[in-house]
């Protein structure tokens, strides 16, 4: 195994983790890890590569980064899940009213 597959293989036990990407400096919860990923959009010229896919805290845009730039800030289980009890519509988005995360429904 090299120190890109173990890397790959650490995070995708990460799911729900917050993490750093450390080369754009971006924070969010680490959503997924695709192995051997083609862009569709230019699949004659892209080498498969590991993606890794990362929400931002509060709802947005995800944010993808290669997995050797991303490093484990917390780790799942120690953080604090919200079960969402009570959401609001703000500007034509769901907002969580516990955590104030922006929901995908």
């Amino acid at each position: 195994m090299t120190a890109d597959e173990g890397t790959t293989a650490a995070l995708d036990q990460c799911r729900g983790a917050l993490v750093r990407d450390t080369e754009a400096g971006f924070v969010g919860v680490l959503v997924d890890v695709l192995h051997g990923f083609v862009d569709p959009a230019r699949p004659r010229s892209t080498i498969p590569h590991d993606l890794v896919f990362i929400r931002p805290c509060g709802g947005g845009r995800e944010h993808t980064a290669a997995p050797d730039t991303v490093c484990l800030l917390q780790s799942a289980p120690e953080r604090e899940a919200c079960t969402h009890p009570d959401t609001e519509e703000r500007d034509g988005k769901i907002y969580c009213t516990s955590c104030d995360a922006q929901l995908y429904l």
